[in-house]
């Protein structure tokens, strides 16, 4: 159990508590009718369509002016620090390389390959308080925050509070030379070697970004107050080159032919870019370890950070390279853009329970689910502001904020950036090493709940998961994670298994990210002879057109939306006008909304495979998207009281747990073991909230118990599974023969080949069920 907080996230002007009490409020989410989203490319123009009420939410507001002015209107102003950071680089090498044969090579870059150097420079810098105070005066209130870490606190998990935030401390850093041997003589800093520091030292800036504060010359000055002032030396003069952006770029990241550069980089929520910036390896022409950094023991926390498969070891890793960051300063950090979104507050009525997420802003899938106007709890359209209309919406060549509505991952990531169960109720991840394939790789096993639909009514299963992981290889937006793709097995009907020919963990999240892009049955060749999936406009066609080559049972009673664009996110595509730029995306209703009913859900997990007439462990999961307090109106904890499993309508189990799940939080009940005959099974799933008789959400999952030989999944073992080992014998994985017919579940030996072993093994189970 989790405490609930309020999250730091920068300056919100509206404030979200989580009292704790009350019942919750059971409705569904999302809880909004719908989303009309249009496009206006004068930000101007769409201020005062906003005041007109022509709007309801404005995503990334830049200019300062049409954010006062919202906020002096009434309505909401809510910021967050972005996944973004700017930074001066320096240059931490002895001397400049001579591998990219440029006639600058062998400069020397002392004194700033002086550890003591570049840590006397950090103290002698900006501090928070002056780079916040630059900040109000270049950009006013709103549009970044200070920065000092390159794994900021808007990381979560992966940000280390220990590290000492250093900063206009003339002492301090006096101190850290003296301490390092360095020493003035007749108005002269000498080096510890006895050698005059340099006379100059260079800060290059981009010429051209007349908009951009100019941090560069700041910088200069604070340094120069120091050396020139504080020390009273005649060297150590810190002068502002501007540049071209190409040139600094190839001086920065080509040649490494530089003292100091001013640039930015765009982050994410997991910091497997430390590799990028700052392993060995990355040291060489057009990569991006451009201050040279060169550690052993460095280099080993961030392979851990990359490679390691113990959370808990990748986050100490994390905290390490920020305590060695801190001690050898190959960036001077200046400050974070700021996510910021105007909403509704006010003429005629306000928009509430918005969430904000760290490194996001409140323009995210939990405000989404949760958003509602203030006089309704539920129902009602919110108008969108589009920044631009994408011209096109197939999931394979464009992403876009449209898609994101109408689709979801395998799992969800909460406000403060923990991942927990969504639909994929866990994964598992291990070494996958094959000298046979000279893999070094990983598999990653992933545990599925199977009681979710389409928005057209077809079921989401394994098979349309990894129908999308082989779909992917026609589109290049995916390549830059697919390349490491190998092959995926389905284990049973809840469990997929992933080979990746790649050691970097963080890869999965892409993969489970795109996992629900593509639904088999609408995007397989194979059952619309007369479609082309990959490049026809799958938005501008209608679903019953589109499906009228289908070849399979269609579902019944389902409510298709307009458009053969379907996922399984909160809110379906209607209406896609390309020459008004205007979609409508109404909500996702029962029974394709696995959220629809109660913002309580329940799911089982199955710890292993479900084989018949043995002893197998299922778990009882419950994911709180939001629940909220009737009395007060603000999200709240659910408390839970207990929960029943029945199987095959007969009670299995009863269990009491008294837990108070928080908003945004998952639990696992401890586990039950049932043994079952082979054959399809009913599982029941109803959990109770404390004081309320009935059920606040129910789930009944239709689970198979079967045996490896059972190939295709039908509970019994005949010809038909003998027929799928066949059209795949001789084959192998890739990049081995006959890989086009490598069919996983055919391989039951397990080594990586199906031949007469397997058919054998097929064969001496015939007619099982």
């Amino acid at each position: 159990m989790r405490p609930t907080s309020v999250f730091g996230l920068g300056l919100i002007f509206c404030i979200l508590v989580f009292p704790t009490g009350g019942f919750t409020e059971n409705l569904g989410v999302p809880r909004l009718e719908g989303i009309i989203a249009e496009a206006e490319w004068d930000r101007d123009i769409v201020r005062n369509r906003f005041l007109a009420g022509e709007f309801d939410f404005l995503p990334n507001m830049i200019y300062v002016y049409n954010l006062e002015t919202l906020n002096t209107s009434g309505h909401h102003i809510l910021g967050a620090a972005d996944f973004h950071v700017c930074y001066l680089g320096v240059n931490c090498r002895d001397y400049v390389p001579e591998d990219a044969g440029q006639p600058d090579a062998g400069r020397s870059l002392a004194p700033l390959n002086f550890t003591a150097f570049r840590q006397a420079l950090a103290w002698a810098g900006l501090s928070l308080a002056q780079k916040e105070q630059f900040i109000q005066n270049w950009f006013g209130p709103y549009r970044a925050t200070p920065a000092y870490s390159i794994v900021p606190d808007q990381l979560g998990v992966w940000h280390n509070p220990n590290i000492p935030i250093p900063g206009n401390n003339f002492t301090e850093a006096w101190q850290i030379l003296q301490n390092a041997g360095f020493y003035i003589d007749n108005n002269v800093l000498y080096q510890p070697n006895g050698i005059p520091a340099r006379a100059q030292i260079i800060i290059m800036d981009i010429d051209s970004a007349i908009w951009m504060p100019n941090w560069a010359s700041r910088c200069a000055d604070q340094w120069n107050d120091f050396f020139d002032y504080y020390l009273n030396v005649t060297n150590c003069n810190f002068v502002v080159h501007p540049i071209d952006f190409n040139s600094l770029l190839n001086n920065a990241f080509v040649y490494r032919n530089f003292d100091i550069y001013y640039l930015c980089w765009g982050l994410n929520r997991y910091p497997d870019y430390l590799f990028d910036f700052f392993h060995s390896s990355q040291d060489f022409p057009w990569r991006y370890n451009s201050p040279g950094l060169n550690d052993t023991e460095f280099d080993s926390y961030i392979e851990t950070i990359v490679e390691g498969l113990d959370p808990s070891e990748k986050i100490q890793a994390s905290y390490e390279v920020q305590r060695k960051l801190y001690e050898t300063m190959p960036y001077i950090y200046l400050y974070h853009r700021t996510a910021w979104a105007g909403i509704r507050g006010s003429d005629p009525e306000s928009l509430a329970n918005f969430v904000p997420m760290a490194g996001v802003g409140v323009d995210n899938d939990w405000t989404w689910n949760q958003m509602h106007w203030e006089s309704q709890p539920e129902g009602g359209y919110v108008k969108y502001w589009l920044e631009t209309f994408p011209s096109n919406l197939h999931p394979g060549w464009k992403t876009h904020w449209i898609l994101n509505r109408i689709s979801d991952s395998l799992i969800a990531v909460t406000p403060d950036l923990r991942d927990i169960p969504w639909i994929a109720l866990g994964w598992e991840l291990e070494p996958f090493n094959s000298s046979l394939f000279n893999i070094q790789g990983l598999k990653a096993t992933i545990k599925m709940r199977n009681d979710l639909y389409w928005q057209d009514g077809f079921p989401v299963t394994v098979e349309d998961i990894k129908f999308a992981w082989n779909f992917m290889k026609h589109f290049p937006r995916f390549e830059p994670f697919h390349q490491y793709y190998l092959w995926s097995r389905i284990d049973d009907l809840q469990t997929i298994t992933l080979y990746l020919n790649t050691s970097a963990t963080f890869t999965i999240y892409d993969f489970l990210d795109a996992a629900l892009l593509f639904p088999k049955h609408i995007y397989d060749p194979d059952l619309h002879p007369a479609r082309d999936p990959v490049n026809d406009p799958v938005w501008m066609i209608s679903w019953d057109d589109w499906m009228a080559d289908h070849t399979e049972v269609m579902p019944v009673g389902a409510s298709f939306p307009y458009t053969a664009l379907v996922g399984v996110g909160s809110y379906c595509l209607a209406n896609y006008d390309n020459i008004t730029e205007t979609a409508i995306l109404p909500r996702n209703s029962e029974p394709h909304d696995f959220f629809d009913d109660a913002p309580i859900e329940v799911a089982i997990k199955f710890l292993g495979r479900t084989c018949p007439a043995s002893d197998v462990e299922y778990v009882a999961v419950v994911l709180n998207a939001g629940t909220k307090n009737n009395a007060t109106g603000e999200l709240d904890s659910c408390i839970l009281e207990s929960y029943v499993v029945e199987v095959d309508g007969v009670v299995d189990v009863v269990q009491t747990v008294s837990y108070a799940l928080d908003p945004f939080d998952s639990v696992e009940f401890n586990s039950h073991t049932i043994n079952l005959p082979a054959g399809w099974h009913n599982f029941t799933l109803l959990i109770y909230e404390q004081g309320n008789p009935q059920p606040i959400d129910v789930t009944t999952q239709l689970v198979l118990f079967s045996i490896r030989e059972d190939v295709n999944f039908d509970s019994f073992v005949g010809i038909d599974d003998i027929v799928v080992a066949a059209e795949a014998f001789g084959s192998s994985p890739p990049p081995m023969y006959a890989s086009e017919r490598w069919n996983a579940q055919a391989d039951l030996t397990g080594d990586f080949y199906v031949g007469i072993d397997d058919i054998v093994d097929i064969a001496e189970d015939f007619g099982t069920t």
